[in-house]
Order: structure tokens, then sequence, then C-alpha cells
């Protein structure tokens, strides 16, 4: 797979705590992908969690990358963007009403907004189980494209809920302080955090 830039995949439990060399973690989206089906096995369909340790760090950019390598190794995928902003309306229960239309030739999309997201991933709800089985029928996977898990966004809600998390942070322009400060949230609220994507790296 092409992308414009190449983007990093930091493993977070590096016993030795030393952090890789630059060279050593541009990774293409394929073994990002190898990376994730080396996770243990938990149903049928994986929800993983793509989020920004900060904003525009191109987490849409990597969650659409991951889902086609997913369609490409034959997962059938669907990508659910988690808009803070007002977002047009769209509903989970009003996809899952739709006719089969899955397929791996491409993830199937579904935009929703922060207020419509909390009540479906609260752990402290049946929905999220209730949603989940059904989409066992349609999905393998299902990746949450979620904004930084900050104060009032339901990314540190859903942490707990997913299978897996993956933090998503920009080359030279994500501090320290904010993927410390998201990565701490994800496992304050017993998220399982499989790493940190480093995007846009550049080549040289």
């Amino acid at each position: 797979m092409t992308v414009p830039h190449r983007s990093a995949i930091v493993d977070t439990n590096d016993r030795r705590g030393r952090a890789p060399q630059l060279a050593q973690l541009a990774y293409p989206m394929h073994e990002i992908v190898a990376r994730m089906f080396q996770m243990e096995p938990v149903g049928p369909v994986r929800h993983i969690l793509v989020a920004g340790a900060a904003r525009k760090v191109g987490t849409s950019f990597i969650a659409n990358h991951l889902g086609d390598a997913l369609g490409m190794s034959g997962q059938r995928v669907l990508i659910i963007e988690v808009m803070i902003d007002p977002a047009p309306r769209e509903e989970l229960p009003g996809l899952l009403a739709m006719p089969e239309t899955s397929s791996t030739e491409q993830p199937m999309r579904l935009r929703l907004g922060g207020a419509e997201a909390i009540p479906l991933v609260s752990p402290r709800s049946p929905t999220f189980r209730q949603m989940s089985q059904r989409l066992q029928l349609r999905f393998d996977t299902v990746l949450w494209d979620m904004p930084p898990p900050a104060t009032n966004s339901p990314t540190a809600i859903a942490a707990e809920l997913m299978d897996g998390v993956i933090l998503v942070v920009e080359a030279g322009h994500t501090t320290r302080s904010a993927l410390s400060f998201a990565a701490n949230r994800i496992r304050d609220n017993n998220g399982r955090l499989l790493g940190v994507v480093m995007n846009r790296v550049r080549r040289r």
C-alpha cells in the first residue's frame, strides 16, 4: 500500500524502556495490521479504537488506510467516525436495518455525532453489547475513529469496551505531555493500549 507519508507504530510495552531509533519505526501499513493480528482472539468482531493524542494529527487518515489494509487481508470492515462538532445524523440502528452490503472490497463508513455515540459506548449501558452482537453478523472488524480522550469526549469512556486502542501522534508536533495525558486517560479507564502510530514521518 502506498501512502503519502509513512507511519510508525511504537511499542509502548518496551520492557527495556528504550525508545527505538526512528528508522526502526517506519513500518508500512500492512505491518501495523500484522501487529493487530498478533493479539489474542477475543471474539468474532474486533473493536479497535483509533484516537489522536491531540487534534489534527491525521487520525482519520490512519483509520481509513488501516481499514483499507484490513479489507485487502480479507476482512469486512466498518469504520465509525465519531465527531465532536455537529455532524450529519447517521444512526447505527439504521445501518443495522439495511440489507447486507458489507464486503471486503471497501470498508463501510459511518459518521456519528458525539451525543449519539456516548449512549452506544457507555460501559453502564447494555447497548454496546447488543450492537456488537448484531455487528458480528456483518463485519469482522469495527474501527472507531474518535477524537482525543479529553474530558468532554466519549473516547475515554469507550476505551474500556474496546479490544484495543491505538493512539496517533504527528512526528515533530505532538508533545510528550499530550501523549502522556492521552495514554493515561486510556489506561485509567481500563483501556488496552496497543501502541502509538507516529504519522507523517518524513522519508529522510
